[in-house]
């Protein structure tokens, strides 16, 4: 049987994966932060499934983790680890503190970095047995940086980044290290937004924030179903010939091919006019 390990799983892109999976014959490790998350996953997927209990910024809670899952393997290697798991901080970078900046690398950035460090002995397997592969899930916010998402965006980049490195470092090891793009997917980001746009209020970026927010909120149904993404991760983990990377805008033209051919100075230009991000008292100058 096929043993995976993803982390995020109580909702979302996580959660959706974890059927796609077991579906498809797969055992699943559902990584998540609470007791009360993994019981409602063993419920829901009471044969195929094992629960582990940790935070991205618990390094200790890992190393155990990867003993759990060692133990259940009993020397068969791992066939892949998926790093879906994120946080979103989101705010104007003129403001956002660097206690905010560093949580939000912690998470997105050194939290799988953990991961691929902790479960690479159990990924390259042993002699005669197949090397495993691991995906990582960034967001088309680090390729095309937001407003007000530029916490989020520069940890993903940096994941990115990252993941150019593993691929390569890992290669001689037979340890695929691929990348999965998504782009608007129905989740629960919208409302992780929302608990932050009170901290700005009364200052220049309260009015540009608060339409971001209306317009987030207006487009989120539009984005894709988080089975889409689920089923770009198993190509990845399975496809005898993977690509380095899967991008999957909701948009494919307009919300990606566009905003990466276009010169960065046009598209400055574009959302500034499309967010009215200056002041109302330099709008008149």
């Amino acid at each position: 049987m096929r043993h995976i390990v993803i982390t995020g799983t109580s909702s979302g892109i996580g959660y959706a994966t974890v059927k796609y999976l077991i579906d498809r014959g797969f055992y699943v490790f559902g990584c998540v932060r609470t007791e009360k998350d993994a019981a409602e996953l063993r419920k829901a997927y009471p044969q195929q499934f094992s629960p582990l209990v940790f935070d991205l910024i618990d390094e200790e809670g890992i190393r155990t983790s990867v003993k759990e899952v060692e133990q259940h393997l009993d020397g068969q290697p791992l066939f892949g680890l998926v790093n879906n798991a994120a946080a979103v901080v989101s705010g104007p970078i003129a403001h956002v503190s660097k206690e905010d900046m560093f949580y939000q690398f912690e998470v997105n950035t050194f939290g799988p970095l953990n991961l691929c460090q902790a479960y690479f002995p159990l990924l390259r397997g042993g002699e005669g047995q197949k090397p495993g592969r691991i995906v990582n899930v960034t967001s088309l916010s680090g390729e095309i940086a937001m407003p007000f998402l530029g916490p989020y965006s520069a940890s993903k980049r940096a994941l990115m980044s990252m993941n150019h490195t593993l691929r390569r470092e890992f290669y001689p090891y037979g340890v695929d290290v691929i990348e999965v793009v998504p782009g608007r997917v129905k989740t629960g980001i919208i409302e992780k937004l929302n608990k932050v746009e009170s901290q700005y209020a009364g200052s220049d970026f309260e009015e540009p924030m608060q339409r971001r927010m209306e317009t987030a909120m207006e487009m989120r149904e539009f984005g894709l179903e988080p089975e889409v993404i689920s089923g770009a991760i198993h190509t990845a983990l399975t496809v005898k010939n993977p690509k380095y990377r899967y991008v999957k805008p909701d948009l494919y033209f307009k919300g990606y091919r566009l905003p990466t051919m276009l010169p960065q100075r046009m598209i400055d230009r574009i959302l500034g006019k499309q967010m009215r991000l200056l002041p109302s008292f330099l709008r008149s100058k």
